[in-house]
């Protein structure tokens, strides 16, 4: 079972679960109901049926579609079986269109609220598609405006916050149970997790959609941030601020000039690190502990 998780993701934790038991060789039979149920990545699941079942001696029969690989034959009911997984491919895009066009009315009337709701804030109990002040995390909110208006920079704020023993975003749906993913049982704060708060216009009281968009039919199966702020969907004052305008617009233009900043430093050492480039390369080397990418550092100031 993988409630809540699209067929199109092979990567989903049950039916990565099945994998791994197949590997270690305790299953040698796959029965399914059909091809939609076992995967809707025509690749992936061409590859599988293809080259790793049989190296593997897995049987792997589909019950509505008439197919056992024991018995196949090249016969053109065999032959069809890509054809049936591109057609369930095509038809996830078309749900994922369908369904994404429903949801954006929804927004724009109000009805409809972010499916991950910010560190800060909580689900109303008393409004329905509303957002109301968390008394646990909003403090913590309003503590890195504050610090940051103060002069202090993101990793000043990440090491006061990690030395508290303040729980991160991650940590603290691990906490609470609305995620189940264990990396996030000991994560920590880091310099993105603070950006990404200080340059979230809901703490000023909006609704904000289209920050972390999901749509397959576009080929983005998992959130990504987007960074083009003309593409977001923005109800104004449709709850209670945690941070005045004045004051986010402030952190904005702060954020800004850094950003503007760092651009001329990069621009003015382009030759410098074209002739010493960086030893890591992201996705490669990452931590043994947590697994996140490991980065290079030629010069810190600070421990």
């Amino acid at each position: 079972m993988d409630n809540g998780w699209t067929g199109t993701n092979t990567d989903r934790p049950e039916f990565q679960r099945l994998l791994n038991d197949i590997r270690s060789g305790k299953i040698k039979a796959l029965v399914i109901k059909d091809f939609s149920r076992f995967s809707r990545d025509y690749i992936e699941a061409g590859n599988l049926l293809e080259n790793i079942f049989p190296a593997m001696g897995v049987r792997f029969i589909s019950v509505v579609d008439r197919y056992d690989s024991l018995e196949t034959d090249g016969s053109a009911s065999s032959l069809l079986i890509p054809l049936k997984n591109l057609i369930n491919r095509f038809y996830s895009k078309d749900q994922s269109k369908k369904v994404s066009l429903a949801v954006h009315v929804k927004q724009l009337a109000g009805e409809h609220i972010p499916s991950m709701i910010p560190y800060g804030y909580r689900k109303s109990t008393t409004q329905e598609y509303r957002f109301e002040i968390d008394p646990e995390t909003a403090p913590v909110v309003k503590r890195i405006f504050a610090s940051f208006l103060e002069g202090n920079g993101a990793r000043p704020i990440v090491r006061m916050l990690n030395a508290e023993g303040v729980p991160s975003t991650g940590k603290l749906r691990y906490l609470r149970g609305q995620s189940k993913r264990k990396c996030y049982s000991d994560s920590i704060w880091s310099q993105q997790g603070i950006k990404q708060i200080l340059m979230n216009p809901t703490y000023m009281g909006d609704l904000v959609f289209g920050r972390m968009p999901t749509a397959l039919y576009l080929g983005q199966p998992d959130y990504h941030y987007e960074s083009d702020e003309s593409k977001w969907r923005v109800l104004p004052d449709m709850h209670e601020a945690i941070v005045s305008r004045a004051d986010f617009y402030k952190v904005r233009e702060i954020l800004n000039e850094g950003r503007r900043i760092n651009d001329e430093k990069l621009a003015t050492s382009a030759d410098y690190r074209a002739k010493h480039p960086q030893m890591f390369k992201s996705g490669i080397v990452r931590c043994g502990i947590c697994g996140s990418n490991l980065g290079f550092c030629r010069k810190a100031n600070t421990p």
